[in-house]
């Protein structure tokens, strides 16, 4: 079924009586759905485009689906459990490429505030997961060490601590992270990073397409580093992986951290998007 305006008219006066956080998420799954299928909506589709979401995000993609479908006066005869049956979540591992990190990052700066645009500004460099970036407190960031360092508590396995330098192309952005940092008094959800980072794309005109996310960063990232002639056991170093069991070369294998970042800053492929520019 094509979608017409008075469906759209329709879903956005009922949505408009929902609360903020929830028109928000609302709006940003059910972009993504008429997006990717062009405004025609059917049962086969949404169940290829639930199954390309996280197990986490399935139910509430549903929902924020379903009322699209109940506003507009559409049926919809589709449970959340009936995803379940058709084989659960597809393996896609999307990745941002080199153009749209550099909107990204563009995006942010001329659109967003110092905190926003520090957590793409370290998701971008050491490709932070978005746990470790909902978890940085100001503690985490020393200005005034020399040379400054960002200190990250790992997820999923890693170096439980991640002590790593902060590049001058970056210290003003950490700087600004810093100081949003120190004035926060409630985090809030961390679900809300990923509305962020979906508002961001969608001002960027970045195509949203499902399983694209924080995770997808840190993909464009290693993908980029092993393009360069860096040692991949620099790369793991850098990105602070534990050694795979039974891997005696990384166990035998020690290097100072500041010289790997160092090292890795030297051909970073996004570093030279923050460089400022001198006046001349």
């Amino acid at each position: 079924m094509q979608i017409t305006e008075e469906h759209i008219s329709k879903w956005k006066a009922r949505l408009g009586l929902k609360s903020g956080p929830t028109q928000e998420t609302y709006w940003i799954f059910t972009d993504k759905f008429l997006g990717r299928y062009e405004g025609n909506i059917s049962e086969e589709n949404l169940i290829d485009f639930l199954t390309m979401m996280s197990k986490n995000s399935i139910r509430t993609a549903f929902y924020a689906i379903k009322f699209f479908f109940n506003a507009a006066g559409i049926p919809l005869n589709l449970k959340v459990e009936d995803i379940a049956s058709k084989g659960g979540v597809k393996k896609i591992r999307e990745v941002f490429t080199i153009e749209e990190i550099k909107q990204l990052i563009a995006t942010a700066k001329e659109h967003y505030g110092i905190a926003e645009i520090g957590y793409i500004t370290l998701a971008i460099i050491y490709g932070l997961r978005r746990i470790e970036l909902w978890n940085l407190n100001s503690d985490d960031i020393s200005l005034d060490s020399k040379p400054p360092k960002l200190r990250v508590y790992t997820a999923k396995g890693g170096q439980e601590e991640r002590i790593h330098l902060i590049p001058p192309d970056i210290l003003e952005e950490v700087s600004d992270l810093w100081f949003a940092l120190t004035k926060i008094k409630h985090k809030p959800v961390i679900t809300q990073m990923n509305m962020f980072l979906d508002s961001v794309c969608a001002k960027a005109d970045i195509r949203l397409r499902p399983r694209l996310g924080w995770h997808s960063i840190r993909r464009a990232l290693v993908s980029q580093l092993m393009t360069t002639s860096l040692n991949p056991t620099i790369i793991r170093h850098f990105l602070r992986w534990k050694p795979r069991e039974g891997d005696i070369l990384l166990d035998y294998t020690i290097f100072n951290p500041e010289d790997v970042d160092t090292k890795v800053f030297e051909q970073h492929p996004f570093l030279k998007f923050f460089t400022k520019k001198q006046d001349s």
